[in-house]
């Protein structure tokens, strides 16, 4: 099925209320997203660009300022959603 007839998640909070209960929460729809689309059998790097897409601008903005161990996790869904639950 085609992206465009599913509603996309909201844009990730990352900054009001409670931080932790707005990522699982967003993380869990997210998943919800990626396997309804389909999405989830994707390349990893279509997956990661994707993910900053529903995330938001300023979850792109964090990532395009992390700094990686390994330079492949960049294009890692699973890395990136790591990088994003620990950012402070």
């Amino acid at each position: 099925m085609a992206e465009s007839s599913f509603r996309l998640p909201s844009l990730l909070n990352v900054t009001d209320g409670n931080v932790t209960e707005n990522f699982k929460n967003w993380t869990r729809k997210f998943e919800v997203y990626m396997t309804a689309t389909g999405s989830d059998k994707k390349d990893a790097r279509v997956r990661v660009a994707i993910l900053l897409h529903c995330a938001g601008p300023n979850i792109l903005d964090i990532y395009d300022q992390a700094t990686w161990e390994d330079p492949d996790h960049r294009n890692d869904p699973v890395k990136v959603l790591q990088m994003i639950k620990i950012y402070p």
